[in-house]
């Protein structure tokens, strides 16, 4: 009877691991599927003191930047074409503004020379694989806005950026106190 017992408990236990470990394969998932919904959606900033540490040449310009705005880009991306209405007026504030910016995309991506027409002059475009810039940048979703001080990530919106967010972001860039968006 004990051995009886031990066995259903020991089924039970595995069959409850098993369940969990499904639950949060199936969240995971459902979170890919759905990365551009809640990009489109999201937009909060988050600000922190992350060090850009990498290996990658074309991404040391960013490690090394005392003062930058990164916009993190893919052309295939719709939420990035959604948000650049507000990169466009943030390229136009921070030109004035002399603070330098970079555009920083996936490597072999079709079509960023002409997604990034016009404002290639001003704001560097920097490929790099995926993968190198998720590490480096500790970004894995488009479109993303970072600031960037002394080498250290200081703030990141990911997703589509709000008037209250772009405004935040722009005064945080430019050395102004940024206050909390409602």
């Amino acid at each position: 009877m004990m051995k009886r017992i031990v066995t259903g408990a020991v089924f039970l236990g595995a069959a409850a691991v098993i369940a969990y470990s499904s639950v949060r394969s199936a969240v995971a998932v459902a979170g890919w599927v759905s990365a551009s919904e809640h990009a489109a959606t999201y937009g909060a900033t988050t600000f922190l003191h992350r060090e850009i540490r990498t290996e990658v040449e074309s991404l040391r310009p960013l490690a090394s930047a005392d003062r930058a705005v990164v916009f993190v880009v893919s052309p295939q991306c719709a939420v990035c074409s959604a948000n650049m209405a507000n990169w466009t007026d943030m390229i136009v504030e921070l030109k004035r503004a002399g603070i330098p910016m970079f555009a920083v995309a996936p490597a072999h991506v079709e079509g960023l020379a002409g997604y990034w027409a016009g404002f290639d002059a001003a704001v560097p475009i920097i490929t790099a694989e995926p993968e190198h810039i998720a590490s480096a940048l500790d970004v894995e979703v488009t479109p993303a806005t970072l600031v960037v001080r002394r080498g250290t990530v200081r703030a990141v919106v990911p997703g589509l950026m709000s008037e209250p967010t772009r405004r935040q972001i722009l005064r945080f860039a430019t050395g102004l106190q940024a206050r909390p968006v409602s």
